[in-house]
């Protein structure tokens, strides 16, 4: 079978939804009411249809796994999916630290602990956002070049 990396990514997010549900469904098999007659729903096929949709996931995760190892990106310096991906997330958390910390010169109002001594920015919210800015378009670089690979990787796999 022939499919999209972005399909199989779009699969697994299915599957895990799928999991999901059934994890609740098979929480509310195992108990009942005292005075009823029983669980909503029985506990065995729900179990049986967790194994096989967690075998799927499983299945699907090992591909997609291969192939962010594999599959070239085009543009920023990262070489693989996987590269891109962690080049991505540690802009992202960049990207939170600076903007929280710009927030923060914000509210030098505050009084801090008990002392009624105000607060003062001893860092410019301009060079913080600067950094914000520089974090953004890395991670925006880096999402176009992962979704873009996500695209138009093809992957051959059997059922």
């Amino acid at each position: 079978m022939k499919k999209k990396l972005a399909e199989l990514l779009i699969d697994r997010k299915d599957l895990s939804n799928r999991l999901n549900v059934l994890t609740l469904r098979l929480h509310n098999a195992v108990i009942a009411p005292k005075e009823s007659a029983g669980p909503v729903e029985e506990f065995r096929p729900l179990l049986d249809e967790f194994m096989t949709v967690s075998r799927d996931y499983s299945k699907v995760d090992g591909l997609i796994a291969k192939a962010n190892q594999q599959a070239k990106v085009v543009g920023p310096p990262a070489e693989t999916i996987a590269d891109a991906i962690i080049a991505r997330d540690l802009a992202k958390r960049r990207m939170a630290l600076f903007a929280s910390l710009a927030q923060a010169t914000g509210e030098t109002n505050q009084r801090r602990y008990r002392e009624e001594t105000p607060m003062v920015a001893v860092v410019p919210v301009t060079s913080l956002q600067a950094q914000v800015d520089v974090q953004s378009k890395i991670f925006r670089e880096l999402d176009v070049a992962i979704q873009q690979a996500n695209w138009s990787t093809e992957l051959t796999y059997d059922e």
